[in-house]
């Protein structure tokens, strides 16, 4: 109704991709800002939403150039920042995440979430020490940030502290019983602590709100086979990559039960 009454309304047609953006229609978000930077070209904030819509898409290096864009016009912007940082960050380019979040840092450096962030940019280019100074730093902006508590906890994992890294897990989870990846690390540190059982009802949980994720029926699947329930692992590694065809760890996890159970031919194929 809106875009009837103001069709050439800039930000009737931000406000109308926001809501298309949430109904899951980023396509339709995309036409709206497009339409709306035509008569705006230089609002910050329809760049970052574009840039927002694209990478629902799957269109990373075109949200890359409208999250700049937002960021050249408006340096201190944060949530541009953030998603600039993210979008690198699940492109597997850690270094350019990182210097994403150093950039938005230099402006708010006391940001939890940011600091968090940084760490896990620094955790994944392997500067385990540093990440876990990051999250702490995190913490002590705001002690309840679970991504902080259970990122710090498998990074201690990672250093051969895994008595640290289950009550750090235990405090994510408790303060965010419905966050599924809380559970599944708290499973993972449960199982290096050979805690078998109580891993797979922690990851039982997490299935609960995972259940399409690949990273999870993985490890579910690892700890059937560490079990030597062959079946069970089998089963669980084929839905990892139903849910994600290409995850190596699950191909080579469901080749190992078919060569443990004498399918030698399904296991090479």
């Amino acid at each position: 109704h809106l875009l009837k009454v103001f069709p050439t309304q800039p930000d009737v047609r931000n406000l109308v991709a926001l809501v298309a953006l949430q109904q899951g229609q980023p396509q339709a978000a995309v036409a709206h800002l497009e339409q709306a930077l035509r008569y705006k070209p230089d609002e910050a904030v329809f760049h970052c939403n574009l840039g927002e819509a694209q990478r629902a898409l799957g269109q990373p290096d075109q949200a890359i150039a409208h999250f700049r864009r937002a960021l050249a016009l408006h340096p201190t912007y944060l949530t541009a920042a953030l998603n600039l940082g993210g979008t690198y960050f699940s492109m597997g380019d850690y270094t350019s995440a990182l210097l994403a979040y150093e950039h938005a840092l230099a402006s708010t450096p006391d940001h939890a979430l940011l600091l968090a962030y940084r760490a896990d940019a620094l955790r994944e280019l392997g500067n385990i020490r540093a990440a876990v100074e990051g999250y702490e730093a995190a913490l002590t902006q705001q002690p309840d940030l679970v991504h902080a508590l259970t990122n710090l906890g498998l990074s201690l994992l990672g250093l051969g502290q895994p008595e640290r890294a289950l009550a750090l897990a235990e405090q994510a989870a408790a303060l965010a019983p419905d966050s599924g990846l809380a559970r599944m690390n708290l499973g993972t540190i449960l199982r290096t602590l050979d805690r078998l059982e109580e891993a797979m009802a922690a990851y039982a949980q997490a299935y609960a709100q995972l259940p399409d994720s690949a990273q999870l029926c993985t490890l579910i699947g690892s700890v059937w086979q560490e079990v030597d329930d062959l079946v069970q692992a089998h089963g669980w590694y084929a839905k990892a990559l139903e849910c994600e065809p290409g995850r190596l760890d699950a191909r080579c996890g469901l080749a190992g039960t078919l060569r443990a159970a004498g399918d030698l031919a399904g296991a090479v194929a």
